[in-house]
């Protein structure tokens, strides 16, 4: 975690918060009675997390700097997801970031106390099956045997569509795959806030290069000595480069038209699913 993330995570909760006085407040989609209850809960009630960056200590240790965000569950659910993906269902990282975990304990602390179990479960991917993802989950797995009830809640996710969506004519695979891995990529490590980044403290440097390597690792692409010369621009690009060959490859397999894979997109939406279940 690190001030880019910091900065990013109140663009992603600014983002959904505007986009949620525009549409109200999501509505779960084929709601059942529990779940659609939780739901409701997800959706409205507020929360202050408190996360730790500093990727040069461990956590806790001297150079850890604590950090708040706010925002109903529902957008710090989105914003978690966005935050760190895995690439291939694979995070390169060693376990799930501050601000995950505490996104998910909030989460976990509000629902159980409504009665029964819950699961609540953000997945955010540009598209269906992207080799790409977030994903972040909150309570228990239900046993197989138990009778479970489910509602979905549709929210922002922070995330610009490049001009995926609204640009015309329909655009090429390879074009299609490029505006994706722009979109990511500049949500992940915004360059102004990048470059100020590499050149801070070591504390917020330090956590930045491991985000950048986490990342650069999952796709195979070297970025550490761009980011030795505190160029953010040249990172971005390779990585860019590299994540728009895998979503190009993904997508002319998995679709048959570019016009299919764009009306899949939906890299401006998180899926949060809640499952509600007795003992």
């Amino acid at each position: 975690m690190s001030t880019v993330l910091d900065g990013m995570v109140f663009l992603l909760l600014v983002s959904a918060a505007a986009s949620m006085l525009v549409f109200a407040r999501p509505a779960p989609l084929a709601p059942t009675h529990a779940a659609a209850d939780t739901a409701d809960v997800v959706a409205t009630t507020t929360a202050t997390v408190e996360y730790e960056i500093g990727g040069v200590a461990p956590r806790g240790g001297p150079n850890a700097t604590e950090r708040t965000a706010h925002g109903t569950l529902a957008e710090l659910l989105a914003a978690a997801a966005v935050a760190d993906p895995a690439v291939e269902g694979t995070a390169a990282g060693s376990g799930p970031s501050s601000f995950e975990t505490a996104v998910a304990n909030a989460t976990r602390n509000a629902t159980r106390r409504r009665g029964g179990y819950a699961q609540v479960r953000a997945v955010w991917a540009p598209y269906p099956g992207a080799p790409l993802s977030g994903t972040v989950t909150a309570g228990p797995t239900p046993p197989q045997s138990a009778d479970v009830h489910a509602a979905t809640l549709v929210v922002p996710s922070g995330v610009g569509d490049a001009g995926v969506v609204t640009d015309s004519p329909t655009p090429e695979f390879d074009a299609l795959a490029d505006r994706l891995a722009r979109a990511v990529v500049r949500t992940l490590f915004e360059p102004r806030s990048s470059r100020l980044a590499l050149s801070g403290p070591a504390t917020v440097s330090g956590s930045t290069v491991q985000r950048y390597d986490r990342l650069s690792e999952s796709l195979g692409v070297p970025v550490s000595d761009a980011l030795a010369r505190r160029n953010a621009t040249a990172a971005n690009q390779r990585l860019e480069a590299a994540l728009a060959t895998r979503f190009e490859r993904d997508l002319t397999e998995r679709y048959e038209s570019p016009a299919n894979a764009t009306q899949a997109v939906r890299v401006r939406t998180v899926r949060i699913t809640v499952r509600k279940w007795s003992a």
